[in-house]
């Protein structure tokens, strides 16, 4: 298969034991019927408002329950296609992360670049998002409220007695396992006779892409999961495992001669240092931003070439100079857009408190505790008690936790500085998926993009080889010779990102 390339959305260390004992048993698994739907297809923008009219969409009906497909009880599915024949061999579905990610969002930016690849191409709202049948909070997502479409802990407190009276317990329609069907489901309408079947899933895309693997694996032919999300996954130790990547960042710093130099010898007791100033109010109390140093800059490191300005951002903060400040003002805008606008909250909270944290947590203190410690990740504490507590979570099913059996071919490409979805908990899914055209794929300086985010000093990017020798026969043995030349990170950074973070192309202000 000819490949392209997609953007990701849109979430390292030894913890704490937690006891995993399940508190909440899942329910029984039940097996979803993959039972195809009809579809009706209407002409529509690639790129929304282009007026190109190069797409299709349609909005479809589907079972609430896919294991009670016949009891009459529907919601919409927003789904939108690219075709490029009507006899393409093969479809490829683009799974969104977040959770809560718009996969509609993901065709729009690929414009013009899907044509002539020879291949269909399909993008989903999973239920509960965007243009689907929606879960939502409005008062709470309302851009004049505390965090605009973000909704915080407080806001997911005071919005879960609406959304339970709105839905009742049709709230459990609105799970990763459905979603999974849907996909599913939706394949197996729109393929036809010895079309193969190809899905592509980025960080809880993957997570949503190998619950497709459980459900339905014989309706896929071939899979890339990027920023792997392993199927027993928690947020609870994120501070944790944000920390350590930082980190790993910082470590490299120390052995880049520039940044060393405006660092020191151990940047990560130079970060430790300014950071504790600032949040205790004796150091650069002129800096004017609505988050938290801290969020900006884990969030400065989720995506290569982003990290490349981690050093930069915390050099300027130390310096402080009025030039820095207004360089992270432009930081603090550009990750209060990403907080804000990269997901629709309700279903992130919905996804996350319902099977994306250990069912036996430590306690508030612990986590409060680990929150307060913390210098560079989203410091989320033992408030999330109170909103596991309050929020209307649909329990846990039978397939959580559990690994697919599934043995066609497959790619897992992961970043080694992800701090999102970390390659200490990655790795689990390639220990497991090592059978014949099953290959997990570990990137030295990528992040939560491989694809894009791994130069080499071959001249291309290895991620993207890859991706495109696996979807060109993925029954083929792959070159990763690529791998052993990947170029480490530039702290000088890119004059396009520096300029698109910092408002700026000289990344250090020097």
């Amino acid at each position: 298969m000819r490949a392209l390339f997609a953007p990701i959305a849109l979430s390292a260390c030894n913890p704490p034991a937690v006891d995993t004992a399940d508190t909440e048993a899942p329910i029984e698994a039940c097996q979803p019927v993959i039972q195809p739907v009809e579809i009706s297809w209407s002409a529509c923008d690639v790129s929304s408002g282009s007026g190109d009219n190069a797409a299709e969409c349609a909005w479809v009906d589907m079972p609430m329950f896919h294991c009670e497909p016949d009891d009459g009880r529907t919601l919409e599915v927003a789904v939108k296609r690219y075709r490029s024949s009507d006899d393409a061999p093969a479809q490829v579905w683009f799974l969104q992360g977040g959770p809560g990610g718009s996969g509609l969002d993901i065709l729009q930016t690929m414009g013009s670049s899907i044509a002539g690849t020879g291949y269909d191409f399909y993008v989903i709202d999973h239920r509960g998002v965007g243009e689907s049948t929606r879960i939502s909070c409005p008062d709470q997502e309302w851009w004049g409220s505390d965090e605009g479409a973000a909704i915080t802990a407080e806001e997911a407190i005071a919005c879960a007695p609406d959304l339970l009276a709105e839905w009742g317990e049709t709230l459990e329609a609105i799970t990763t396992t459905e979603s999974a069907a849907d996909v599913a489901v939706l394949a197996e309408s729109t393929r036809h006779e010895g079309q193969e079947v190809y899905l592509w899933g980025g960080s809880y895309g993957t997570y949503i892409g190998h619950r497709a693997l459980q459900v339905a694996p014989e309706t896929f032919d071939g899979a890339v999961l990027e920023g792997v999300v392993p199927p027993e996954f928690s947020f609870h130790d994120a501070a944790l495992f944000h920390e350590s990547n930082a980190q790993k960042v910082l470590q490299d710093c120390a052995e880049d001669a520039g940044c060393a130099a405006r660092l020191g010898d151990d940047p990560w007791a130079f970060a430790v240092d300014v950071i504790d100033r600032v949040r205790a109010g004796t150091h650069c109390t002129d800096l004017n931003v609505a988050l938290d140093v801290r969020t900006t800059l884990l969030f400065s490191t989720y995506y290569r070439p982003w990290n490349e300005i981690l050093p930069a951002l915390l050099y300027r903060l130390d310096r402080c100079s009025a030039q820095d400040r207004a360089a992270w003002a432009v930081a603090d805008g550009v990750v209060q857009g990403f907080v804000g606008g990269v997901v629709d909250w309700p279903l992130n909270w919905h996804v996350k408190l319902s099977e994306l944290y250990s069912p036996a947590l430590p306690s508030a203190e612990e986590l409060d505790a680990w929150a307060d410690d913390c210098h560079i990740c989203f410091p989320r504490g033992g408030e999330v008690l109170d909103v596991i507590e309050a929020w209307p979570t649909y329990p846990r099913d039978g397939w959580y936790g559990q690994f697919a059996a599934y043995d066609g071919p497959l790619l897992l490409l992961q970043g080694e500085l992800d701090p999102a979805s970390p390659p200490e908990k990655a790795q689990a899914m390639g220990e497991h998926f090592t059978g014949p055209n099953q290959h997990y794929l570990l990137f030295e300086h990528s992040a939560h993009n491989v694809r894009g985010g791994a130069p080499s000093s071959s001249g291309w990017d290895c991620g993207s080889w890859n991706y495109e020798q696996f979807m060109d026969d993925p029954t083929a043995s792959l070159d990763s010779s690529c791998m052993g030349r990947l170029e480490p990170l530039d702290f000088d950074g890119d004059p396009s990102t520096n300029e698109y973070f910092l408002g700026t192309t000289d990344a250090w202000g020097d």
